[in-house]
């Protein structure tokens, strides 16, 4: 993940850190050493990201470089992003459950393009 373009963005925006982190319920001090260590957990990252209006992609240089070692993860260019158990099970969940839609969607449009 590239903290230097999400501390950017976030400078760009009308957002000061100060609101960043009551809006991810973190003291200020807190926010701003999460960004300087780069150790945001995932569910802050998302926060912010739906607070800026931005896509959690758009920080990623290459989204498909992830190697998961316990409870972190390196990404992109391997700064880490911290995961705790319930948030790698929730993430999994989510995963399930959009499994199943997609499967779903599929069934859908083999029966419509059946169909005509």
């Amino acid at each position: 993940m590239n903290y230097k373009d999400l501390k950017d963005e976030i400078k760009r925006s009308n957002y000061t850190i100060k609101k960043c982190a009551e809006v991810v319920g973190m003291s200020e001090i807190g926010f701003h050493q999460a960004l300087q260590r780069e150790t945001l957990s995932v569910s802050v990252y998302e926060k912010i990201c739906e607070l800026l209006g931005v896509s959690p992609s758009s920080f990623f240089d290459d989204a498909g470089s992830v190697s998961i070692s316990g409870n972190h993860n390196q990404v992109g260019n391997g700064n880490r992003i911290v995961l705790t158990s319930p948030e790698v099970k929730a993430l999994k969940q989510r995963i399930k459950d959009l499994e199943k839609i997609i499967a779903t969607q599929e069934k859908t449009i083999e029966l419509l393009t059946k169909n005509k």
